[in-house]
């Protein structure tokens, strides 16, 4: 488990940020969503679920994409499937990731347009991302219970639609085979 100290360093190996990174977000707004996610980041297999029962519930077309299940099972069974285990945490990994770079501009463009681009191929479309802000929020409020604030909400409605876009620039570029 990776965790980020008040002082907004990554306790790790491998990635260290600091407050002159060029990043989406301010000093302020990147603690307030290190903060949160240092909530939830214990839990992200159950975290994942909680968002993606989230997006089912807000855009029910988004279960059509998942092709390996059958919707007509009970939603009890599907989440349990290791299938849909594994995209919730890689979901939510990803996501971490951007935690951990400190929403670098650099580094976020790079990873989330890639991320869009390989989703091409799965026929999402542009529109069911409208919603996954609304599920993030929804996940990391629920994890964070009484520490949840309104700045902490501010902070992850700017990382969420940043992401979103650049998910979307990759998602309608036609990936290079």
């Amino acid at each position: 488990m990776t965790k980020i100290d008040s002082e907004n360093h990554v306790k790790s190996k491998n990635v260290v940020t600091g407050n002159d990174i060029k990043s989406y977000l301010n000093y302020q707004e990147r603690q307030a969503i290190i903060d949160s996610w240092n909530a939830i980041s214990t839990e992200k297999q159950k975290y994942g679920t909680i968002l993606f029962l989230k997006l089912f519930e807000l855009e029910p077309r988004v279960k059509s994409l998942f092709t390996i299940f059958d919707f007509n099972e009970p939603l009890e069974d599907i989440i349990q499937s290791p299938h849909f285990r594994s995209h919730a945490m890689r979901f939510m990994q990803s996501l971490e990731t951007g935690v951990l770079m400190g929403f670098d501009k650099e580094s976020c463009d790079f990873l989330f347009k890639s991320l869009g681009s390989r989703h091409h191929f799965y026929d999402l479309k542009s529109e069911f991302l409208d919603v996954i802000p609304e599920c993030i929020l929804h996940t990391i409020k629920k994890g964070c219970g009484n520490n949840w604030s309104n700045e902490t909400a501010d902070a992850w409605k700017i990382a969420t639609k940043v992401l979103c876009e650049l998910f979307r620039e990759g998602l309608e570029t036609k990936p290079k085979k």
